[in-house]
């Protein structure tokens, strides 16, 4: 089913390149259909290996709970991570943490006469 799928993306995008000019929706649609088609398949080979306690642990709702609030905190923390890069303000705020440069000096490079 996949392998039939992928192969029908392929020749709706090298059809498209050839001759039609409307079938980019189709492909992206079978695109979609395609990768819901792996996720699924990823998802249900790892259910499998797990043992049958731990799919009882995963069925309760304090380990749902828990597993959530672990993905909100990752993804707090990942949103935080990615403004700080577009945070243009951050050169205007005086850092009272920002270490000043000393000039540290050689002594062997006084010894040198000219």
């Amino acid at each position: 089913m996949i392998a039939a799928l992928n192969l029908l993306i392929g020749f709706i995008l090298i059809i498209k390149n050839k001759v039609f000019e409307n079938l980019s929706t189709i492909a992206c649609f079978l695109i979609i259909i395609l990768m819901a088609f792996y996720v699924a398949e990823i998802v249900s080979f790892r259910w499998n290996q797990l043992t049958e306690k731990e799919k009882n642990k995963f069925t309760t709702f304090g380990e749902f709970k828990k597993n959530m609030s672990k993905i909100i905190e990752a993804l707090k923390l990942g949103l935080g991570n990615f403004q700080n890069y577009f945070n243009f303000d951050k050169f205007s705020k005086n850092n009272e943490n920002i270490n000043k440069k000393k000039w540290v000096r050689n002594d062997k490079s006084d010894n040198i006469k000219p």
